[in-house]
């Protein structure tokens, strides 16, 4: 058997030309015997040690496995350490560090409302109002433990705590007098407001402000409906008037838009009581600057 000495297809013994590639075989003898060994190659280097040029050709730089497994090591932890840095960053709010994520303008829809908190700090002090509302007191804090503790201005006893978490504020409101008392801590949650929800127009903040005081005045009418049902075997008045009340409050709620004691009425600023289910139940409006219901309780 022969074969062909260029390709090393099987040829006839008595051929003079390969029919696969068209070589002509050496004459004198028959074509090879074996067929020709393919050129030899270098396995690549296990040592660590790049491989030497071969006898002809130009060597090429060849990355030592070691150096590379090195290399990657560095990149992984380089990019563990970025990972890091940024989960610190974005869990602190994204900006300075320690309390500073707490500053800002935060809102919360409570209760059919929308509830504004903006926090501040100055140095060291940390204060906490109701932007929304003219009348809204300032109040001061203190931070411990990663959180926020400010004392109710409405309740000695009383404190509110404010705590990150996530991107979301958590207020708790606690209490050992009134109706927080009797049901435990309020939790609400506040998101931060955006560019739109934390800047408001001056006329719309005077809006807002008043309605806020509505709201308040309303809140200071409910206490004292459900004081007197407390006197009266958990009988709700059959009208809110001051002749009714007045005795359970140390100040009569004040109309924000004529200066005059809240009365009954459906204008602005007024408030519109009913009894209900013999006296079993209430309902309690307060009515704001265009003149609409902009809290109705309980």
């Amino acid at each position: 058997m022969a074969f062909c000495s260029d390709c090393g297809k099987e040829l006839r013994d008595d051929a003079r030309f390969c029919r696969a590639c068209g070589a002509e075989q050496e004459t004198g003898g028959p074509a090879g015997a074996t067929p020709p060994l393919p050129a030899p190659t270098r396995s690549p280097p296990l040592t660590g040690e790049a491989p030497g040029p071969s006898a002809g050709a130009s060597p090429s730089p060849t990355l030592p496995i070691r150096g590379s497994l090195f290399l990657i090591i560095v990149i992984v932890a380089v990019a563990a350490i970025v990972a890091a840095v940024l989960a610190i960053v974005l869990t602190r709010g994204g900006g300075g560090g320690g309390g500073d994520r707490f500053v800002g303008t935060w809102i919360a829809d409570f209760q059919g409302e929308t509830m504004t908190v903006k926090i501040e700090k100055s140095g060291d002090k940390w204060k906490a109002s109701d932007p929304t509302s003219k009348n809204s007191p300032v109040i001061e804090g203190t931070e411990e433990n990663g959180k926020l503790t400010f004392k109710n201005p409405d309740d000695p006893s009383g404190t509110i705590t404010l705590e990150r978490k996530g991107d979301t504020l958590v207020m708790t409101i606690s209490s050992e007098i009134g109706p927080v008392s009797e049901i435990g801590p309020v939790t609400v949650t506040l998101r931060r407001a955006s560019g739109a929800e934390a800047s408001v127009s001056p006329a719309h903040q005077n809006d807002e402000a008043e309605n806020s005081s509505v709201k308040e005045g309303i809140h200071s009418l409910q206490v004292a409906v459900q004081s007197y049902a407390v006197d009266n075997g958990d009988i709700y008045p059959s009208e809110a008037s001051q002749a009714t009340l007045s005795s359970y409050l140390d100040n009569w709620p004040t109309n924000p838009f004529t200066g005059a004691p809240m009365g009954e009425g459906t204008g602005r600023g007024d408030y519109s009581y009913t009894q209900l289910d013999n006296g079993t139940n209430y309902e309690l409006v307060g009515y704001g600057a265009g003149g609409s219901p902009v809290i109705t309780v309980p």
